[in-house]
């Protein structure tokens, strides 16, 4: 296969990707609107659930927490303390760990010793920037 009619393709599958995630923005962006006028509305008329066709419609809802700004030290030695302790782990960032090991391996050799704990791979992609 041709090399430019190859680039050309992937440049037009990525221009396609492009518009279709643009597109699936403004679509969540409706359907947020009119989740939240439907839910405005069944309060209002304090309607806790109904049934269009063969689809039930009701409200739901979640409570999610984040951890306050410079907070999260404190929150992980407060949990340690409680019966919920096991809900904290220690982790490491994904991309700062590619990130470190990048260095490392430009700086010279991985240390041996690294790769008994990580799987160390590259993956190739093409760039595309607009001439």
């Amino acid at each position: 296969m041709d090399i430019f009619k190859l680039a050309d393709e992937l440049k037009q599958l990525r221009d396609v990707k492009k518009e279709a995630e643009l597109n699936v923005k403004e679509i969540n962006a409706e359907i947020k609107k009119k989740e939240t006028q439907l839910i405005e509305l069944m309060i209002n008329e304090e309607i806790g659930s109904f049934k269009r066709g063969d689809h039930n419609f009701y409200i739901n809802t979640r409570t999610f927490a984040s951890v306050k700004a410079g907070q999260k030290p404190k929150l992980i030695e407060w949990i340690k303390k409680t019966p919920h302790a096991g809900m904290v782990r220690e982790d490491i960032n994904t991309q700062t760990l590619s990130a470190w090991v990048r260095e490392l391996s430009e700086n010279g050799e991985l240390p041996e010793e690294l790769n008994n704990y990580v799987n160390v791979f590259e993956k190739q992609s093409i760039n595309i920037r607009k001439a």
